[in-house]
């Protein structure tokens, strides 16, 4: 069998196992649920002070560029 054709096979799964999980939560209440919980029972590491960075913009040889 050609990767192709196992690389449809799975997303064919893929979508199946989507159609059913959406049929199953259609408000996605258990997942606003899930959430909740997660949020109020397991620490956060990207949460805290707020982060800033250097200007993304830096002189090169007379040219402005993105870093």
């Amino acid at each position: 069998m050609a990767e192709s054709e196992v690389q449809a096979q799975d997303m064919g799964k893929t979508l199946e196992r989507l159609r059913a999980y959406r049929e199953s939560d259609p408000d996605f209440k258990a997942a606003y649920a899930d959430f909740v919980e997660a949020e109020m029972t397991y620490d956060d590491l990207l949460e805290g002070e707020p982060y800033e960075h250097e200007n993304p913009v830096r002189q090169t040889g007379g040219r402005t560029t993105r870093c």
